[in-house]
């Protein structure tokens, strides 16, 4: 039975880029359109742009999902 406000364990999350399971001390990303799960290092960004992403609590779209001026300015919304 479960209380109205907790979640399901999701389970491990895969890197949908390298394959290998973002280790439970890591935060992955998830991209806000299709919820794939990647590894920081495998986003493509910085560790600079990924920290100021965090920081800044703001949502980020892979690769795929991005549209071609959401790449022209950075690639996060």
């Amino acid at each position: 039975m479960l209380a109205g406000d907790v979640e399901v364990n999701p389970g491990p999350c895969f890197c949908v880029v390298c394959g290998r399971k973002v280790a439970s001390n890591i935060t992955p990303f998830y991209c806000e359109e299709c919820g794939d799960c990647y590894h920081g290092g495998c986003t493509g960004m910085l560790r600079a742009e990924r920290e100021r992403l965090r920081s800044l609590d703001r949502s980020w779209k892979c690769e795929n999902c991005r549209t071609d001026e959401e790449t022209s300015e950075g690639g996060s919304s």
